[in-house]
């Protein structure tokens, strides 16, 4: 059986959902989205509530380096998401 790829959702409270009460930011509907179709990619939802560029930056390898199966592995995919924190220098 083929491992499904695995994705590293990274980045903001955009990332991380905050404020998203119905269905809890863009990488967990990116998730359910996927969740049906057959090897769906396993998607980690790594926002911060906060983090600007320079965060997420220092925090990028660390991150996907310690998460389950991607310890064995590199994630096949890292989608970045960083806005009005990482634009503005807001913290």
């Amino acid at each position: 059986m083929e491992v499904p790829p695995k994705l590293i959702a990274l980045g903001d409270s955009g990332v991380f959902g905050w404020g998203d009460l119905e269905a809890g930011g863009w990488a967990e509907r990116l998730r359910c989205h996927w969740m049906p179709r057959p090897q769906a990619p396993v998607v980690y939802n790594l926002g911060v509530r906060g983090d600007g560029l320079e965060r997420v930056a220092a925090r990028l390898q660390q991150e996907f380096s310690v998460r389950g199966e991607l310890r064995r592995q590199q994630p096949q995919g890292i989608v970045l998401g960083v806005g009005l924190n990482g634009l503005w220098g807001i913290n």
